[in-house]
């Protein structure tokens, strides 16, 4: 009951704060809008994210998991490409985001971020794919991995997104 009222409480807050999403996200930025997202990553768990764009081009992001967290920004250099950047477990990244049309309500998504944890450079990717369901729900689902070090782990995620 305890970890069921800690998810409730952050969706309440992430609904409540101007914040950005990461969780399969396309790169496209519009003002005053943006997207929450609830993802289950295998053997991760739980990953919760919100997205809100203050310009035609500017976004903030905030994405949590189970034992991690990413914030940063986006910045929409055309639709189809974004550079994002900011702390990721208390270690810069720097990446691009992108997305590919499919058709009209299927779309292609992709990120891929450069970090640096203990003096070494690391890399998280995702590519997926996000489906409307309806005018402000879609279905997500895709692959999220991580590079470097001794690691090498990859991760499937399903999961909604709600645009507002």
């Amino acid at each position: 009951m305890k970890k069921v009222s800690l998810i409730l409480s952050v969706v309440c807050i992430l609904l409540l704060l101007p914040a950005t999403a990461l969780g399969i996200n396309s790169p496209t930025v519009s003002a005053n809008h943006g997207v929450v997202t609830g993802m289950f990553i295998s053997d991760i768990g739980l990953s919760l994210g919100a997205e809100y764009g203050f310009t035609q081009e500017l976004a903030a992001l905030l994405r949590i998991w189970e034992d991690a967290w990413k914030i940063g920004v986006k910045y929409e250099l055309n639709p189809n490409l974004a550079v994002v950047g900011g702390i990721f477990d208390e270690d810069p990244y720097l990446g691009v985001n992108g997305s590919f049309g499919i058709n009209q309500n299927f779309q292609g998504l992709y990120e891929a971020d450069l970090y640096m944890e203990s003096g070494d450079f690391k890399a998280m990717y995702e590519l997926g794919v996000k489906l409307n369901l309806a005018k402000s729900i879609d279905i997500r689902g895709g692959i999220l991995g991580f590079l470097g070090g001794n690691n090498s782990d990859l991760h499937f995620q399903l999961g909604l997104g709600y645009r507002f």
